[in-house]
């Protein structure tokens, strides 16, 4: 959701009520510095969700974030935060503590994953959520470009891929290391940039564009990071 005036925000809590949850945070654990696992607790009984939905809260009295849960049950929703910056969203991740309540936009948006085949994910710190809830779907493997301080969170999450360094990693090595057909699709997220790159070496490689689901969560501006939209 977009950034909006304080009036707008609370009217928009009253008008749309039923499609608010009230959620509680019963776990917090730092797998890293930057990324954090949160669980929430309450009835989440009226709303469907599938990997690749985003739930969005109120971070701020004017800011509004889109996450991506790892686990969403009837009563129960994961999301893995990464907090980079001092922006909103990272002040609100980083701030939750167990026995916090909060309101939780109803899950919306389309499956980044087709049912049954083989699976390929490329992203970052801000994808890692969204690749584990694939990864209980579907088998996938892929590549992650991080920040070496989060290099021990897959490993946490036992999630079996590889890993490039963000910044001087070499993604052509890691990539001609798998193997690529035809039946498999490619989910690439994280930083747009990025993105772009990893498409354009997937192309050179004989993967069509049908074959790839697609969904920027960031966006870098000149002279800082930017938002994160899950």
């Amino acid at each position: 959701m977009p950034r909006m005036p304080k009036w707008m925000g609370d009217a928009v809590e009253n008008l749309m009520a039923s499609k608010f949850l009230t959620v509680t945070v019963t776990h917090v654990e730092y797998l890293s510095r930057e990324v954090k696992r949160v669980c929430f607790a309450g009835d989440l009984s009226r709303a469907d969700c599938f990997p690749g939905y985003a739930v969005s809260f109120r971070v701020s009295a004017l800011d509004h974030k889109d996450y991506t849960p790892v686990v969403f049950t009837k009563d129960t929703c994961e999301i893995i935060f990464h907090i980079h910056g001092n922006g909103p969203g990272s002040a609100f991740a980083d701030n939750l503590q167990v026995g916090d309540s909060t309101k939780m936009l109803i899950p919306r948006g389309r499956k980044l994953y087709r049912e049954g085949g083989d699976h390929f994910f490329f992203g970052d710190e801000s994808s890692i959520g969204t690749c584990k809830a694939i990864m209980q779907e579907v088998p996938c493997a892929g590549i992650f470009e991080l920040d070496e301080a989060n290099w021990e969170v897959l490993g946490k999450l036992e999630m079996q891929v590889d890993v490039v360094h963000k910044h001087h990693g070499n993604i052509v090595a890691a990539l001609d290391k798998h193997t690529l057909h035809k039946e498999m699709t490619y989910v690439l997220t994280g930083k747009a940039a990025s993105i772009q790159v990893f498409r354009k070496l997937l192309k050179e490689r004989g993967v069509s564009s049908s074959q790839m689901i697609i969904k920027a969560y960031w966006v870098a501006e000149k002279h800082k990071r930017g938002s994160f939209a899950t």
